[in-house]
């Protein structure tokens, strides 16, 4: 079976919150996440619910790419080596989702790999604020928090 790699919604249409559900971070994330934003500020978004729970993870070039949605440049991650210095995996320069769009990151224990990364990216960086498991909402598989279907993408 094959699954889409984000499922996505307005899940307020009065108070503009969007929802996005990043399931993996493969080769398809980053592009597929942008497309996704983009729907979501065309219908006039105003906040975003990105969720990454139950989020395996994935390529580190994916988690930085996908960072660098809301990012404008820096560092999303440090890799080191045995014997070398850390090298700093940079967002590029530009954002998608600017600061002007409050930004929430839903983790729970399946969140790992690039999903950690960026979640702790967004967090460090002062973009984004986590909600631990305990506060989430329930959801089903098949359906978004607002019980109305997602679209995948």
């Amino acid at each position: 079976m094959d699954f889409p790699t984000v499922e996505y919604e307005m899940i307020d249409e009065q108070a503009k919150i969007g929802y996005l559900w990043l399931r993996n971070f493969n080769q398809q994330a980053e592009e597929r996440t942008g497309a996704a934003l983009r729907d979501l500020k065309a219908q006039g978004m105003k906040a975003l619910l990105l969720d990454l729970s139950t989020d395996p993870g994935g390529i580190l070039d994916a988690a930085t790419g996908v960072a660098s949605l809301f990012l404008d440049g820096g560092p999303v991650v440090y890799i080191k080596g045995r014997d070398s210095e850390p090298i700093a995996m940079n967002a590029s320069p530009g954002t998608l989702i600017g600061d002007d769009i409050p930004l929430v990151v839903l983790v729970d224990p399946g969140s790992a790999s690039a999903s950690e990364i960026v979640a702790a990216a967004l967090k460090e960086r002062g973009r984004a604020e986590l909600l631990p498991p305990r506060d989430q909402p329930g959801r089903r598989a098949d359906r978004g928090p607002s019980g109305s279907e997602r679209r995948a993408g």
